[in-house]
């Protein structure tokens, strides 16, 4: 009898908790500013936080709902972006979209045709499904551009430039740099 009344009470609050969603949780994913979804075991968005929608794709926003096959999704991506014209035929990019959605987990990054770079990082759940997050990673991309520009420039400096960070280590030094101070070491320079 009482394992008939532990069952119930189980039950019972197994149903509560599906009426009434864990607010905390819901309003912490609505307050990252990564997109989050989660896909159920067949491949339908069961969850997303509005991240999702309005700044990762707000392109397909019109057809984004709970119950979206994910081939949907990626389908209606590769039709509305001008991968033609990106040099990327759109094929490929659903080729892509497929693996990194099945080969789980997944971690990679892309360059759209919009000129936003997006990582995605993506994980299989313990029911099967597929839990996804989405970082708009265009500014450090970039910003790593510039810095390449940049060092690339001081290479090409016929003097010595040495590069310390605000801990006084020596964080990068040109090629100049080596006949002035032989004892420096290669491994030495980074950033």
């Amino acid at each position: 009898a009482e394992a008939v009344q532990e069952t119930a009470d189980l039950r019972r609050d197994l149903a509560l908790a599906q009426e009434k969603p864990d607010l905390p949780v819901l309003e912490a994913l609505e307050a990252v500013s990564e997109g989050f979804a989660i896909f159920d075991s067949e491949g339908r968005l069961e969850f997303y936080n509005d991240f999702y929608v309005e700044n990762i794709w707000p392109q397909i926003a019109d057809i984004l709902a709970p119950g979206v096959q994910f081939d949907t999704i990626i389908t209606e991506i590769a039709r509305r972006l001008d991968w033609d014209n990106f040099g990327m035929a759109a094929e490929t990019f659903l080729a892509m979209a497929q693996a990194n959605h099945s080969k789980l987990p997944s971690i990679s990054e892309l360059n759209f045709p919009d000129g936003r770079w997006l990582r995605m990082s993506k994980r299989r759940t313990a029911s099967g499904g597929v839990v996804a997050v989405y970082a708009d990673i265009t500014e450090l991309k970039q910003a790593k551009i510039h810095l390449e520009l940049v060092l690339g420039a001081i290479d090409h400096i016929a003097e010595a430039v040495s590069i310390y960070g605000p801990d006084d280590r020596l964080v990068y030094f040109n090629e100049a740099m080596k006949n002035v101070t032989p004892d420096i070491r290669s491994e030495e320079r980074r950033v």
